[in-house]
């Protein structure tokens, strides 16, 4: 079963090195465009969780682990939303994004009645969330103060975004991890309970996460190679290659178990 991670872990970690790369390139390149601002900030976040995902998983905290997976798998989401967004409406793609962390940041401060906040920035908030506003309806103010840029459930964005299967198998089963309400995994890891079939139900599991933090990955640096126009063809193409090989030999495990 280790063995099984080990070799996932192999290809998040040269997935790492390109996406590192790719940051480094397109850091200096990104101007004043809010797209390409978006996208940076978006890989800098996938890169930190990814790391993240690594460690944990070469120490052994897989259920730890599993929390990462579930950002990553919001990340997918919010990637696959603003590109889909891009495609049909480029000139509120980015305009959407400052707007919804303008929102989220005025709502973060109120609750806290802006203690520590310094008067100028409380007025610099405040007349920003004021602004933007102003462009939408009282609904969808509501929408973004909820759900943020995409102004619909992670849920629906699933649905969306063609990855449903990948929520209804994964996200609701990883999120337990993320709360302190469930101790399945704690009795099974104790062996409080007898379960027949543990391991293989381990090995199905953690294969879902990697393989989820992988597509999440490949999406971004693909997407990030075009807009970019980068010239990593060659290198996201082998990392494909290594991902269908390690993904047949899995199922293959999985299914011969």
């Amino acid at each position: 079963m280790r063995e099984n991670i080990e070799y996932w872990i192999d290809l998040l970690e040269s997935a790492y090195i390109l996406t590192h790369d790719i940051d480094k390139i397109i850091r200096p390149i990104r101007n004043n465009d809010i797209i390409k601002k978006v996208l940076n900030a978006y890989l800098f976040k996938v890169n930190r969780t990814l790391a993240g995902i690594i460690l944990l998983y070469k120490n052994n905290f897989n259920e730890e682990g599993q929390i990462l997976v579930r950002t990553m798998f919001e990340l997918l989401l919010d990637f696959s939303f603003f590109t889909n967004i891009l495609k049909t409406e480029p000139e509120i793609a980015g305009r959407r994004i400052i707007d919804s962390l303008i929102i989220e940041k005025a709502k973060q401060l109120r609750a806290s009645n802006y203690d520590g906040v310094p008067e100028n920035i409380k007025l610099d908030i405040e007349k920003w969330e004021s602004e933007v506003k102003s462009r939408y309806s009282i609904d969808d103010i509501r929408k973004l103060r909820r759900y943020g840029f995409s102004m619909v459930s992670v849920e629906e964005k699933a649905k969306l975004t063609g990855h449903e299967s990948i929520y209804n198998i994964m996200y609701r089963n990883f999120s337990r991890n993320s709360h302190n309400t469930d101790f399945m995994e704690s009795f099974l890891q104790i062996q409080a309970y007898e379960a027949d079939g543990y391991e293989e139900l381990q090995v199905s599991r953690d294969s879902i996460a990697m393989e989820t933090t992988f597509i999440t990955i490949y999406n971004t640096i693909q997407s990030l190679n075009t807009v970019f126009k980068l010239s990593f063809n060659d290198r996201i193409e082998q990392l494909k290659r290594k991902f269908d090989m390690l993904k047949k030999n899995n199922d293959e495990t999985i299914s011969g178990n």
